[in-house]
């Protein structure tokens, strides 16, 4: 907020959210307005920041389902994703 990149007007109400391993946080969401990831450009993309330095950096199904078909590359440590 401080940079002007996010408003008070971007945030939403709190969602718990559970992870792999069971564990469940409560965070406030809000809207990013457009990311970048590879060469594509996303708008509107409802996001969270835990309250846990431990936690881990997720992309979920809701922005994954917004580029079709995708793979792993486990070994590349890559997203790739397929047109």
């Amino acid at each position: 907020m401080r940079t002007g990149t996010f408003t008070e007007s971007d945030f939403r109400v709190s969602k718990s959210y559970m992870f792999a391993d069971g564990s469940v946080t409560q965070s406030r969401t809000f809207i990013i307005r457009s990311i970048k990831i590879g060469e594509k450009i996303l708008h509107n993309v409802e996001a969270s920041i835990s309250n846990s330095f431990d936690a881990p950096l997720l992309l979920g199904q809701s922005v994954l389902g917004r580029f079709g078909s995708f793979k792993v590359d486990y070994n590349g440590n890559q997203l790739i994703f397929e047109d």
